[in-house]
């Protein structure tokens, strides 16, 4: 059976592709559950994680990758996170935060554990705790539908809502390698992936390639 038409997606740092599959643009088309799935690469697995929201939406791991939060923006309106084993099942999970007004779409962690969280006045941000720390205001009439941090240093938050692009720089990090925050030595707590967008990953692999370039023009032509 298909897909519904897969929303959002974060790469945990073992590999692991993070998925939710709602069904806003093919509703009733499909007898599979609107879930969250886990992709293996090898072996090769597709395993339904979270079977009970009304729309899965948005999904991001926290730094150190134990906790996963997932957006529900159907009917309940609300951000549900879950415990991360090392074989990487979930428990049973508990409501993180409930919106009174608007609805989570796109979510992302810094490197402190803040959740980030579009809605419909803007970015909503909050503890690990669930407490509401303020919110990054967009104009009226841009609700927010996604975001994710980047840029040269990995502090710049780019805000996707309706026809608009915005960005505003902030004094904290995104999580996953490609805000400018890579994976430690150890390998530990890569912060999910999809925390992420910046630049800092093609542009070291611009720098690879014109290294190799410049090695090869620079060896002796071959008799």
């Amino acid at each position: 059976m298909k897909f519904h038409a897969p929303n959002d997606v974060v790469v945990k740092s073992d590999g692991t592709i993070w998925f939710t599959d709602p069904d806003y643009s093919s509703p009733g088309t499909t007898l599979v559950p609107k879930s969250v799935y886990r992709y293996t690469p090898s072996p090769v697995s597709l395993t339904a994680m979270v079977t009970t929201f009304d729309e899965p939406n948005g999904l991001c791991f926290s730094p150190d990758e134990s906790k996963l939060y997932i957006g529900d923006s159907g009917t309940n309106h609300k951000i549900r996170v879950y415990t991360v084993a090392s074989d990487n099942s979930l428990d049973a999970g508990t409501d993180f935060k409930v919106f009174a007004t608007g609805a989570p779409d796109g979510i992302r962690c810094d490197r402190d554990g803040r959740i980030f969280s579009s809605a419909d006045d803007g970015v909503r941000v909050f503890l690990p705790d669930g407490t509401h720390i303020g919110t990054i205001l967009t104009p009226v009439a841009h609700t927010v539908t996604n975001l994710c941090f980047g840029g040269a240093d990995g502090k710049t938050l780019f805000i996707t809502a309706q026809d608009s692009l915005f960005s505003v720089h902030l004094n904290t990090l995104g999580t996953g390698v490609a805000s400018g925050n890579p994976l430690p030595a150890s390998g530990g707590g890569g912060g999910g992936g999809g925390g992420g967008c910046g630049l800092l990953g093609f542009e070291a692999a611009l720098v690879l390639i014109v290294r190799r370039l410049r090695r090869a023009a620079s060896r002796p032509a071959s008799r």
